[in-house]
């Protein structure tokens, strides 16, 4: 896809955390939409994950992307991770999902 956007974080020469998502450009600005990011679990809890959400803030302000949306669950680890780190939990977004039968 031609928006897509996936950086990594390298430890040496090994890929030690991930995030996949796309470039979309909203009514607020442009945004980064994370898919998925993702921190080999040998190298968590090291400062690996926040070290790399600090890399793609900076090469995302010099490609003038505005902002960084995600979705997670409340009861996961990474929700807590995320809001120590400054993330907000967006007052009027709504979430649906509807189950498929077939």
């Amino acid at each position: 896809q031609s928006n897509s956007l996936t950086l990594g974080y390298m430890d040496g020469d090994r890929i030690v955390a991930l995030s996949m998502g796309h470039v979309k450009h909203w009514y607020t600005g442009t945004e980064y939409c994370i898919d998925e990011l993702c921190v080999d679990r040998r190298m968590q809890a090291r400062g690996i994950g926040s070290a790399f959400l600090g890399a793609i803030e900076a090469y995302l302000a010099e490609k003038k992307i505005s902002q960084i949306f995600l979705q997670t669950d409340r009861n996961v680890p990474a929700y807590a991770f995320y809001a120590h780190r400054g993330f907000i939990e967006l007052p009027d977004h709504v979430s649906f999902a509807r189950q498929v039968n077939g």
